[in-house]
């Protein structure tokens, strides 16, 4: 489970990375405070669901892209 938790946490932060937003910045359109948004992207806090939404509406991805597994390497 523990695993599955930092997948999703990796691709938040692979998501904000990519847009070049600052967790502050994230933080803020969330509605959250950044310690707080730092804390989900370290696997810290646990992301409930409207959390997850939130976040997929932000990156206008689908959330099964948050929760899907990562892609093997070859």
């Amino acid at each position: 489970m523990a695993s599955d938790r930092n997948h999703i946490c990796e691709r938040i932060r692979g998501l904000r990375k990519k847009h070049q937003f600052r967790q502050e910045e994230v933080a803020e359109r969330l509605n959250m405070s950044q310690n707080a948004y730092s804390e989900l992207e370290s696997g810290k806090r646990k992301i409930d669901i409207e959390r997850l939404y939130e976040i997929a509406e932000l990156y206008k991805v689908p959330v099964n892209l948050l929760l899907s597994e990562p892609l093997a390497e070859a």
